[in-house]
């Protein structure tokens, strides 16, 4: 299989449920093999990347699940192109070697960070984690070699809808959970206009008092 080629790759006239899965509970989930080339592109920086994609689409309505369903494909298959062209995307490689460093029991610290702050001898025990031949993700771990991100509003946000809340929207009906997430939206519309777009771990007291008054 190769990617480029699309939503019409993911649904066919003959398959229109290409790609899903009906769990026990009734909801559906996209289910996709990683193409042979690119899991070998993922795997030069996670060898233990998964063959397969799983992902809920929290929703039990077919026409629902299909509609995400091509949304993920399309996501996927643009994911996949740049990679097999290029690097693992910025945000996640930076995820990986956060993820990485943390199962090493060492802080995940940008490269220009640690030149600046750190002393010899803790470069030197970093550098103690680093097999030979070492993986990317290990060495992009130790050496804050995946730079640094910083969560948007809207990264924050989505953690708090699909991660925080799940559970929750998961019991309500369809139009309930559309207001629910229209209200947040509107929240999180007003404090980026009274404040700005700026990342979620830059908000402090001086932006909190501004969107209060």
């Amino acid at each position: 299989m190769k990617t480029g080629n699309n939503t019409a790759e993911i649904a066919t006239k003959d398959r229109p449920d290409r790609h899903l899965q009906k769990r026990s509970d009734g909801g559906y989930r996209y289910t996709r093999r990683v193409p042979e080339n690119v899991l070998l592109a993922l795997r030069r920086f996670d060898p233990e990347h998964p063959v397969w994609v799983r992902r809920s689409l929290n929703t039990e309505d077919i026409w629902i699940a299909r509609r995400k369903r091509d949304a993920m494909g399309q996501a996927d298959d643009d994911d996949w192109a740049s990679l097999v062209a290029g690097d693992l995307p910025a945000k996640e490689a930076y995820e990986k070697a956060v993820a990485k460093a943390r199962s090493l029991r060492i802080e995940y610290r940008p490269a220009a960070e640690l030149a600046d702050n750190s002393s010899l001898e803790d470069l030197i025990e970093r550098i103690k984690h680093i097999q030979n031949p070492a993986d990317r993700v290990t060495a992009a771990a130790v050496m804050g070699g995946a730079g640094e991100q910083t969560a948007s509003l809207d990264d924050a946000f989505d953690v708090f809808e699909k991660t925080i809340r799940k559970a929750e929207l998961a019991r309500k009906s369809e139009h309930q959970a559309r207001k629910w997430c229209e209200l947040k939206q509107c929240g999180l519309t007003n404090f980026k206009r009274e404040v700005g777009g700026i990342p979620a771990g830059k908000i402090g007291r001086a932006e909190a008092n501004k969107f209060y008054e």
